[in-house]
């Protein structure tokens, strides 16, 4: 009935003078991309129709009145009390195309209007009218001209100011000077800051170094790693440092290092180049020579013993002592003392690094000095006996250690640790036990830490808990940046990534879960970035973005955002399915109220829920009718007020007939409402957390069997 009721309003279009093209000057960059428009809505008597909600509808046309549609938008106005209505053309709600790509210059431009003068969208075809000149003011703003070097425009005329001094211009052929040689446009660089570049060609790898008269093309050293610099310890056949080192052998045989006398000889003698008298060793009849202060022996080789009352010499720089079972033999590496206790074999050996008594060649005591290793000495202490379990002990500057073989057992005490263990497979070869390590406690199995409780200066108090693989799985304990702040943590089994995490971080509760298939947020609960006084709740996205939640704003209002709200109930006829509806979504945080009224003689009034007053702004709402009856021409509302609105028929109708209605308005404390936000807005307050780092974790691994320091070989 509404476009019955369209089609008796006359509406009458003041066109003359009424589109009004707003620019600046013709030469001016910042011309308004905008058309001013003004009309007079009248009925179909010629009565204005004034204080009335009236939408309007604008398209650009080209090439006359049925030609292509350029651009579209719609304005929502309201008339004055003359029914005058304003709109500028260009600001209203795009519904095709750009305002500001209108081509202009292409010229036969049409506006075509339209007009719902009840504040609807059933449009009503008003005027096509063609655009004159004004618009293409728009066009003049494209057009503008900047004059650039030697031309000067002043009003309409451009001149030509030339060259002001064409002798300072360089063409093709110019020469050129400084550090380029040649001539223009392909000149040589010949130096560098003033000084000359060589021109000979450079290899592979050569750098540009100074020589003192110019830069040259030379090999650089590629691996400064190998280089031996002053001070560097010379080996081999020498002793010393780079670059004066002394020669110590020839081809790897000792020489002497006492002083020659006048015509000794270099003389290969017992496995070292001597100073000997030039000759000896070649005639006279004596085995023994002198060689400055020293006796040697001429041919030791095929002299094997010098026999005195009490030992025995041997020429290959040994010296033993034998007296029925017991024996001594002396030689460079060291004594070995061999001799009988209550029938069994004893020896004891001693060397400038080792001391050990053996039971036949069993130890039983050894006393050793690492070097190399570490630097330090070591006494080992054996049993025997198999009937006891304790088989070994030991002693170093650093622990105490208590072994036995079957089963193989360690108790190990150093100057900051406990530590016990036992072989748990031989291949390869694996422990378990316990350590106790400063204030910390370790259980370990299989070399795979299972338990930890660790006291440290960092984060104080913790407990860690590790799968069969020795996998870092539930952490218990505070964070790093705040040793304040509570820290538990899970980690999964797949790519030891954390799967959720509890924690307070500025004296707020916070938790997360993570996606490890995908490293990404899935569920935040804490605060926002507005502070930790902000409950934030969020779901993350597969980017790890923020893709629906919860939160408290700065109005201390809460919030639920999402791409899809709905809500859900089971199909009453299909049990195997759902009903699942999507919230209508706009640009306002609006409520609305809808219901049924029924017009006695033309006329209602319709009042406001007392719930919708406290929730909504009533004094600015939109409402929307149905009739109920096919014999009208239809309704309106003739006036609002903040309790209700009033409703009556058109065309100054009497019907008796119920309608239904819907009112919606801006709810109260939301009127600030931001469509277009920040990217950066509201987040959820998700800074990276950390408890114990991986270095930390890594500290952990290696606390398993600590302090154990090479054995001697036996």
């Amino acid at each position: 009935m509404i476009f019955h009721w369209l089609k008796k309003i006359k509406v009458l279009l003041l066109l003359s003078g009424a589109i009004l093209m707003i620019y600046s000057n013709a030469y001016s960059q910042n011309v308004p991309n905008g058309l001013n428009f003004q009309s007079i809505v009248r009925d179909n008597t010629g009565k204005p129709l004034g204080n009335r909600n009236i939408n309007l509808r604008f398209t650009i046309l080209k090439n006359g009145a049925g030609g292509t549609a350029l651009y579209s938008e719609e304005h929502r106005t309201l008339s004055n009390e003359f029914g005058l209505v304003n709109a500028l053309i260009g600001y209203g709600f795009p519904v095709l195309g750009k305002f500001d790509q209108i081509k202009w210059e292409d010229g036969s431009t049409f506006l075509k209007t339209e007009i719902d003068p009840n504040g609807g969208i059933n449009y009503e075809l008003s005027s096509i009218t063609p655009f004159l000149s004004v618009p293409y003011a728009m066009y003049a703003a494209k057009t503008y001209l900047e004059a650039g070097p030697g031309i000067q425009i002043t009003g309409s005329k451009i001149t030509n100011t030339g060259d002001a001094d064409p002798n300072d211009d360089l063409h093709n052929g110019s020469a050129v000077g400084g550090d380029l040689n040649g001539t223009l446009p392909n000149p040589k660089v010949t130096g560098l800051q003033g000084l000359p570049l060589s021109s000979n060609a450079p290899l592979a790898n050569q750098g540009l170094v100074w020589n003192g008269n110019q830069w040259l093309a030379t090999s650089i050293d590629t691996d400064p790693s190998n280089d031996l610099v002053s001070g560097t310890p010379a080996g081999g056949d020498l002793s010393g440092n780079y670059p004066s080192p002394s020669v110590v052998r020839l081809n790897g045989i000792p020489l002497s290092t006492s002083k020659p006398d006048s015509g000794d000889v270099l003389t290969y003698v017992q496995g070292e180049w001597k100073h000997l008298p030039g000759g000896s060793g070649t005639s006279g009849s004596s085995n023994w020579k002198k060689s400055g202060s020293e006796l040697v022996l001429e041919d030791p080789v095929n002299i094997k013993t010098v026999n005195t009352n009490v030992a025995s010499i041997s020429t290959q720089a040994r010296i033993s002592s034998v007296r029925s079972a017991d024996s001594v033999l002396i030689d460079p590496a060291g004594i070995n003392m061999t001799g009988l206790q209550g029938g069994i074999q004893m020896k004891q050996i001693l060397k400038p690094d080792y001391q050990g008594i053996f039971n036949r060649n069993q130890p039983l005591v050894e006393l050793v000095s690492w070097s190399g290793l570490g630097d330090y000495s070591s006494m080992d202490f054996y049993q025997l006996d198999t009937s006891y379990r304790e088989r070994w002990s030991y002693f170093n500057p650093v622990e105490l250690q208590f072994r036995m073989d079957r089963p193989e057992r360690r108790n190990m005490l150093g100057g900051n640790y406990f530590h016990l263990d036992h072989l748990s497979k031989a291949s390869p070869i694996e422990y378990s036990g316990i350590d106790i390590i400063d204030s910390n406690m370790i259980f370990f199995n299989g070399n795979n830490l299972k338990i930890e409780f660790d006291n440290d200066l960092r984060y104080g108090g913790a407990t860690f808990l590790y799968d069969k693989n020795g996998k870092d799985r539930i952490q218990l304990t505070s964070l790093l940046e705040d040793q304040s702040q509570p820290y538990f943590g899970m980690f999964c089994t797949k790519n030891n990534r954390a799967v959720s995490e509890l924690l307070s971080t500025s004296n707020a509760g916070e938790f997360y879960l993570y996606n490890t298939n995908t490293n990404q947020l899935n569920v935040y609960a804490g605060y926002s970035n507005l502070g930790p006084v902000y409950p934030f709740l969020g779901i993350g996205d597969a980017a790890g973005a923020e893709a629906a939640g919860m939160y408290l704003n700065n109005f201390g209002q809460g919030v639920i955002f999402a791409d899809v709200k709905s809500f859900r109930v089971k199909d009453p006829d299909n049990s195997s399915r759902e009903i699942w509806y999507a919230s209508v979504e706009g640009p306002e945080a609006a409520a609305y109220v809808r219901g049924t009224a029924t017009l006695r003689n033309g006329e209602c009034l319709v009042s406001y829920p007392e719930h919708f007053i406290k929730v909504a702004q009533t004094n600015q709402v939109t409402v929307q009718l149905t009739p109920g009856s096919i014999e009208t021409y239809g309704l309106a509302v003739v006036g609002k007020t903040t309790e209700g609105f009033l409703v009556k028929e058109l065309m100054h109708g009497n019907g008796n007939f119920s309608f239904d209605w819907e009112v919606k308005a801006v709810r109260k404390g939301h009127e600030q409402f931001e469509v277009f936000r920040p990217a950066s807005d509201i987040k959820a307050a998700t800074q990276h957390r950390s408890a114990v780092s991986n270095e930390k974790k890594s500290e952990r691994l290696c606390k398993i069997n600590p302090g154990l320091l090479p054995k001697t070989n036996r």
